[in-house]
């Protein structure tokens, strides 16, 4: 199983305000025809989960090596088009930001991690 939304490329930011600590965020690459296509499977029943930003989330992070979550995974906010999920792996947090891209109430695609 290949989740093609969580090819990554890294960049450093520095904390809000806080210039000594810094976050990694990776954005992810995204294939708008690959996401389409996806979009398309899950209106004719295939992998129901993708509607469910949690479940989309643990599985980006499970793909981009990062691990299978350990403990806790929540919703720490979601809306119509975008959502954000903590994710506790043994190699620390993480926040997976995700979005609505093909249409609203469609299916969800990772965008970015942020290791806290």
């Amino acid at each position: 199983f290949l989740v093609t939304a969580c090819g990554t490329k890294s960049r450093e930011e520095g904390d809000k305000g806080q210039a000594a600590q810094s976050v990694k965020i990776e954005k992810l690459n995204i294939d708008m025809d690959t996401e389409k296509r996806k979009q398309d499977a899950a209106d004719r029943g295939f992998q129901p989960w993708k509607k469910n930003a949690m479940d989309v989330a643990e599985e980006c992070i499970i793909n981009t090596g990062v691990g299978a979550r350990k403990g806790e995974c929540r919703i720490l906010s979601e809306d119509a088009s975008n959502a954000e999920v903590l994710i506790n792996t043994k190699d620390g947090n993480f926040k997976v930001r995700l979005k609505r891209l093909v249409k609203p109430d469609g299916i969800w695609t990772a965008t970015e991690i942020e290791k806290e």
